[in-house]
């Protein structure tokens, strides 16, 4: 039997999908105590962008940040991105940063994904899903948002549109410590 390169090509595609899949589940069942959760401290990370450039969330520290798990098998994280990126646009005068996490892909697809869908905002690459271990990704896209001082103030899994990044950013400026 021969496979020919486009067959191979997508079912090699598909093995990738389902075994991330299956990593996702197995994150889910973590014990809960493990987890993240809002009024905590965001775990500070340093991951690389496609070209190597080493982000930090270090340097987000005074600024309102969501950090946005996501990956382009997901059909919801790519409807998603243009209106994300819209929103960045438009919010990025207001102290507010975002710092995208591709779950699992390669640089060369994260790349093009960039290149497709004209992103401004860093985004970095979890190859190996240390973070998204760490933060508790169970579904994607997950969103973080942590407020000027680090601390984690929402989570949201699923879609997030301009009018509720913006209510968040209103809740987290007014927010009494």
């Amino acid at each position: 039997m021969v496979i020919h390169g486009e067959f191979k090509v997508n079912i090699l595609k598909y093995l990738s999908i389902t075994i991330l899949f299956f990593v996702l589940i197995l994150f889910s069942c973590n014990n809960d105590k493990q987890r993240i959760k809002v009024g905590q401290h965001a775990p500070d990370f340093s991951l690389y962008t496609p070209e190597r450039e080493k982000i930090s969330t270090k340097k987000y520290y005074g600024k309102y940040l969501l950090i946005h798990f996501w990956a382009d098998w997901c059909s919801q994280c790519r409807a998603e991105f243009p209106k994300l990126e819209e929103s960045y646009r438009n919010l990025r005068d207001r102290n507010f940063e975002i710092v995208a996490v591709n779950v699992g892909q390669s640089a060369g697809h994260v790349r093009e994904f960039i290149k497709r869908y004209h992103i401004s905002f860093p985004m970095v690459m979890d190859g190996d899903l240390r973070m998204s271990k760490i933060y508790g990704v169970t579904g994607l896209p997950t969103n973080y948002f942590i407020n000027d001082k680090g601390i984690i103030f929402k989570i949201i899994i699923g879609w997030v549109n301009e009018q509720q990044i913006l209510k968040i950013l209103e809740e987290m400026k007014n927010e009494k410590v």
